[in-house]
């Protein structure tokens, strides 16, 4: 429902811009078919292309280009009749050179060296091994917690099932009785006899000091971690650790016995030792390993540990990154239609890390990086930009209708007002054209977007739109 509130709200914020300093001429905001394909053509004529590796090696000579002009800050505010939009942003430039790079989709049955590698690096000293992550162990507590009764997350404690609830949960139990049955004990390891990474496997290693890492595989994803449970961010301990009345609300995950920085510290080292695709870390919060399961009447209990949840991108080139889109959604706008999207799953890598190193790794939806199709591609001036971005609000906002929001106090929320208060060039995967399952990593300007309510309500954080730094078209993400 935020999801919807929020692209409704862009919708009908990006539509009422009807009279800023504009500029004499509309901008064409999409250029046209194939102009962005004449800019890769061009960029490998200037290079004399060749199918370089992805990884583009340092002997390989970059043509240089002039240093990319663009101002630090855009400060600017454009009022329309019914719409004002305020921009106060720096502006994020990484680098010198913007490589374009060929990929495709990837499963992990492609990828077992990688898989091993990281098996290697995360559990260099496993000596047990066995099929299956969930034990009779895991099933027995499992039908124990269904036996107290149903949770009640408001008081916090156990409450009788009615009947219609008792009947449902003896189903439950009896069911998880008889599948555990054929399940092994938590300590049923036989000698360690190598890593096993085929697609649709699920294992458990023990190692020498004692330590349990369990271990699935699928087509898309690939997690390894100490904990069966999930990873849970800072607003997550809040909500089910709720303060009594007049108190306040608890220092999300107060055990954390690491610091950002030492938690980046442990993960960049795991990348460089583990990784063979190129990543770089976006960002650090503080999260915690929810138990498979626990008490939940002891909030103590609720997690096996706790520290950082480390978001990690591809990297582009030496320099670039592909931009994390985790907490926010494409403004998709009323009028336009893109010339490129995005019709594959983003590329994701989590990381967990405490105090001991990293203690689990999820990579879901892989790519394969093929070939660099241009080194160093030409990008339009920033002002241009600066203007396509303006008739993308322009054209956007022109329709919207103002929408009640209230605050605390009664006062209503301007909800035909938008703020950009970050903008970076970054990458996005764009659809090659006449090439069925083949794209293209391409620079593209980001421009982060907040309505009124966004801004004063913090629910969906924000929304993005972006354009093709190489030919002003806007990219659907």
């Amino acid at each position: 429902m935020k999801r919807l509130l929020t692209l409704l709200l862009v919708a009908l914020m990006l539509c009422t811009l009807a009279c800023q300093p504009t500029p004499e001429d509309d901008v064409v905001v999409n250029k046209g078919e194939g102009v962005f394909e004449q800019r890769i053509e061009e960029a490998q004529e200037r290079e004399g292309y060749q199918v370089l590796a992805p990884t583009q090696d340092a002997s390989v000579p970059i043509l240089e280009q002039p240093p990319y002009e663009h101002p630090s800050r855009w400060e600017e505010y454009i009022e329309y009749s019914n719409f004002d939009v305020t921009i106060s942003a720096d502006i994020e430039v990484a680098g010198d050179a913007y490589p374009v790079v060929g990929v495709r989709t990837s499963d992990f049955a492609e990828k077992e060296g990688e898989i091993l590698r990281i098996l290697e690096t995360l559990i260099p000293d496993a000596e047990g091994m066995r099929n299956g992550i969930y034990t009779y162990e895991d099933y027995a507590s499992r039908i124990e917690i269904l036996s107290l009764g149903r949770f009640d997350s408001d008081l916090m404690k156990y409450v009788e099932y009615d009947e219609e609830e008792r009947i449902d949960a003896e189903k439950e139990m009896a069911e998880l009785y008889e599948e555990m049955k054929l399940l092994p004990h938590e300590e049923d390891f036989v000698d360690f006899s190598g890593f096993v990474t085929a697609v649709g496997s699920q294992t458990s290693y023990l190692t020498s000091e004692g330590k349990r890492w369990y271990v699935t595989i699928t087509e898309n994803g690939f997690s390894v971690s100490q904990g069966k449970g999930g990873v849970y961010p800072e607003d997550y301990y809040i909500n089910v650790s709720p303060a009594q009345p007049g108190q306040p609300q608890p220092t999300p995950y107060p055990n954390i016995m690491i610091s950002q920085e030492e938690a980046k510290t442990y993960a960049e080292d795991f990348l460089k030792q583990g990784a063979e695709t190129p990543w770089a870390i976006l960002k650090a919060e503080p999260a915690g390993m929810l138990k498979y399961s626990f008490n939940a009447e002891e909030t103590a209990d609720r997690t096996e540990t706790q520290g950082y949840l480390v978001t990690c991108a591809r990297r582009i080139g030496e320099v670039s990154l592909y931009t994390d889109l985790s907490s926010g959604g494409s403004a998709r706008l009323h009028f336009d239609e893109a010339l490129y999207s995005v019709p594959l799953e983003t590329e994701t890598l989590s990381l967990f890390v405490d105090e001991n190193g990293v203690y689990g790794m999820w990579w879901n939806n892989p790519i394969e990086a093929e070939e660099t199709v241009a080194n160093n591609i030409e990008l339009l001036p920033f002002e241009e930009i600066q203007r396509i971005f303006r008739q993308t609000l322009k054209n956007g906002l022109s329709w919207s209708e103002e929408v009640e929001a209230y605050r605390v106090d009664g006062e209503l929320i301007p909800s035909r007002r938008g703020y950009v208060e970050k903008i970076e060039l970054s990458y996005v995967i764009v659809q090659e054209k006449d090439k069925s399952g083949y794209y293209l990593m391409a620079p593209a300007w980001m421009f982060y977007y907040m309505t009124g309510i966004e801004r004063e309500t913090n629910e969906d954080g924000f929304s993005i739109i972006a354009i093709n730094a190489v030919d002003g078209s806007r990219i659907e993400l």
